[in-house]
């Protein structure tokens, strides 16, 4: 990857929600398994059942074995203060919030979920935001637009709509998501919420087999994790394609190898949609770009879907409007001032 950057920004992403963010939870998993130090920050008791979740993650061996390095820690808001608590090792402790705002200057990406107005206002929230370090990545989810006054503290903000259609064509089943940023992210963290709630869920990656992808890991650590547990549903994780990544060079041909690697994945989702699963389909554009899938064929099996299936896409968006029962798009309310560019564990 070239013209990555070490510096961090802050952004907001409006989602009109009350529940923890998708996107929040798409970072969370991506950036931890990268090896990054996130911090949890919930003032609204928003991220109860997922904290938990993490904790069961973390007292098994099966699913902390798949990380050189993880560390997050969760700060919820209590009668008696601030609940610190600190994962994998899962260990607690109630602390100040003084403390809190000591802490959250150590880390690499902080989260902060549907914030109280009382935390938005304390100026010790202004002065984190102004003060962080400079490659601390920050990341609030809201559900309305900042004030003027809260707004200069973000780089950018990203606003998430969510449109239905009950057309005679539309398939309520069918959600398309696009443009980026955020739209894989999104798709991430929806899976893992329905898999949360019992719901047996499959992702499927096209034309994605290089390893660099923390959510890989992540799905790699939970399917593992759920053959031991009997907690939530079921968890089947599949990412198809061969390596392009060989070094420090780009593999951009297709090759027989590749081809049949995402014919066996489609066969995958085929089944998958037929089973009454939720699916995320990611990285379809790439296997039609590379034209070893047709779009025809793609179309011809989506439409007959009876399950929850999302798809990210850009190539798709505009051909597949019409049947899809939600769209969910982002735009850009605010933009850099200057152009920013990738960071690993946002980006990638």
């Amino acid at each position: 990857m070239s013209n990555l950057r070490l510096e961090g920004i802050n952004t907001a992403i409006i989602d009109k929600s009350t529940q923890f963010s998708e996107i929040l939870l798409g970072i969370l998993m991506r950036a931890s398994a990268h090896g990054y130090k996130i911090a949890l920050v919930d003032t609204s008791n928003t991220a109860t059942k997922l904290i938990q979740v993490l904790e069961n993650f973390s007292l098994t061996k099966e699913f902390k074995q798949h990380f050189k390095k993880i560390h997050i820690e969760t700060f919820s808001q209590t009668p008696k203060g601030i609940s610190r608590g600190i994962l994998p090792l899962v260990e607690f402790q109630t602390i100040s919030q003084e403390r809190m705002y000591q802490e959250l200057y150590k880390f690499d990406i902080v989260l902060i979920d549907h914030p109280t107005s009382r935390f938005i206002n304390n100026p010790k929230t202004l002065s984190f935001f102004k003060d962080k370090q400079e490659e601390t990545e920050i990341i609030v989810s809201l559900e309305a637009q900042p004030d003027q006054k809260f707004s200069t503290l973000f780089d950018q903000i990203v606003e998430q709509t969510i449109s239905t259609q009950q057309s005679l064509i539309s398939n309520k089943t069918i959600n398309i998501l696009s443009p980026q940023p955020f739209s894989e992210l999104y798709a991430y963290g929806h899976l893992i919420k329905e898999f949360i709630n019992k719901e047996n869920v499959k992702y499927l990656a096209f034309d994605k087999g290089d390893l660099f992808y923390g959510e890989h890991l992540f799905f790699s650590a939970i399917k593992h994790w759920k053959k031991q547990h009997r907690l939530y549903g079921d968890f089947d994780y599949v990412a198809t394609g061969l390596p392009r990544h060989t070094g420090p060079t780009l593999r951009n041909q297709s090759t027989p190898a590749d081809r049949k690697e995402v014919e066996e994945g489609f066969m995958l989702l085929q089944t998958a949609l037929k089973k009454q699963t939720p699916v995320v389909i990611s990285n379809i554009d790439e296997a039609l770009k590379h034209e070893i899938l047709s779009e025809e064929e793609f179309y011809n099996n989506i439409e007959k879907a009876n399950k929850e299936v999302l798809i990210p896409t850009d190539l798709l968006f505009n051909n597949l409007k019409s049947i899809a029962g939600k769209t969910i798009t982002f735009s850009t309310v605010k933009s850099p001032q200057k152009p920013i560019d990738l960071k690993k564990g946002i980006n990638f």
